[in-house]
């Protein structure tokens, strides 16, 4: 249609310069000329940019994975906890004793027969014997007692060196001590992402052992 319109306005304009119809005058041609430019106007195909944008708004409705902008949804990674955590069923009393266990980034070197030794912070909620926090290594002897006024220090994040008090074990064992104020130190535990404990081996004198105390998930 629009290239019919064109021969048209193409022999209108001749005629306005020359007159080709007996009796016809330039105006006429002059006139039909401008009616046949409207029409060319009005039957145009649409510009080849109109017809990507249509083609482009088609094809993001008919693939909604294609090139949509996407919808970041931004998630906070927590750190990773270090803890293990474990459970055992008390036959005698009915009920579950329940553990959270971490070991120590750093070792430390202890004398003969004991070497190279891991720190380690155990909660423990006991069906016989409560709650309980205790601190200690695989092998050695940690310098408390429950008749003198033994201790060991702790430091949590960025925070002050704390005092904490020590017990020994009942059954004489010297490489795992109990804390008290174990609730106020949980507290903490749980609070802190790093925790550094000194506390005296037995002729290896004070020595630090570094927790990433981070996640700890302790609801007994």
């Amino acid at each position: 249609m629009t290239g019919l319109f064109v021969i048209v306005f193409i022999a209108a304009l001749v005629g306005v310069f020359k007159p080709y119809i007996n009796g016809a005058k330039r105006w006429q041609f002059g006139l039909g000329a401008f009616v046949a430019f409207i029409l060319i106007g009005a039957f145009a195909e649409p510009s080849s940019q109109s017809n990507n944008v249509a083609g482009d708004a088609t094809a993001n409705s008919s693939d909604p994975t294609g090139k949509a902008p996407a919808v970041a949804t931004a998630v906070a990674n927590e750190p990773e906890s270090a803890w293990s955590y474990s459970s055992e069923k008390d036959e005698m009393r009915g009920a579950e004793s329940h553990y959270a266990e971490l070991d120590a980034t750093n070792t430390i070197n202890l004398d003969f027969p004991y070497g190279e030794q891991r720190g380690r912070i155990l909660v423990r909620q006991s069906a016989q014997f409560g709650f309980d926090i205790l601190v200690g290594v695989p092998s050695g002897q940690i310098m408390c007692n429950s008749f003198s006024n033994s201790h060991i220090n702790v430091k949590f994040d960025e925070g002050p060196i704390q005092r904490y008090g020590c017990t020994d074990a009942s059954d004489g064992t010297s490489d795992m001590i109990f804390i008290q104020g174990s609730k106020g130190f949980l507290s903490k535990l749980k609070k802190s992402k790093k925790a550094v404990v000194e506390a005296e081996f037995f002729q290896n004198g004070m020595q630090q052992m570094t927790f990433n105390t981070a996640n700890l998930n302790w609801e007994h």
